[in-house]
């Protein structure tokens, strides 16, 4: 899958420096806050109903919030737009029923080995429409799920 390409270059260091501001500061500050608060406290509950140790607990928020940090801010500076990439409440909202009969190790292979691969997005559609459970037209969501996920790969994973 091909990225848009960036209309412009990518920005300086003393582009950055003139751009930046105390309102900008602010309300990253603003941000910051809101975003790390929600999906912590999801993330501290699922991990404590799920039985995880507190150093799995504390890897897990490491790594959510330090990977996206990361690809949320290569992607703004190349594109120049804040784009913001945290996927950790969905994570932790599917993760949460899985661990009430699995282990830990056992879910995040299940999670790699499924979404893995050529038709990773397509498995991830099925999974997310089925895990929904809303019946469209009276029809039941794994139904859907299998339709919607071949029809995502068909059209968004082409090679």
């Amino acid at each position: 899958m091909a990225l848009e390409k960036p209309s412009q270059s990518f920005p300086t260091l003393r582009r950055i420096a003139d751009d930046f501001g105390v309102h900008h500061a602010a309300s990253a500050v603003v941000a910051f806050l809101f975003a790390t608060t929600g999906p912590v406290a999801i993330v501290l509950s699922v991990g404590a109903r799920g039985g995880l140790t507190e150093s799995d607990i504390a890897s897990w928020i490491f790594s959510a919030f330090v990977f996206n940090t990361f690809i949320s801010a290569a992607f703004s500076l190349l594109y120049r737009q804040p784009l913001v990439f945290l996927w950790s409440i969905p994570g932790a909202v599917l993760l949460g029923p899985a661990l009430g009969h699995l282990g830990f190790p056992e879910v995040i292979g299940a999670f790699v080995a499924s979404f893995a691969g050529r038709f990773g997005l397509g498995a991830l559609v099925c999974f997310l429409v089925t895990v929904a459970d809303v019946p469209i037209f009276n029809i039941g969501a794994p139904f859907w799920g299998l339709v919607l996920g071949p029809a995502a790969s068909s059209l968004l994973e082409r090679e």
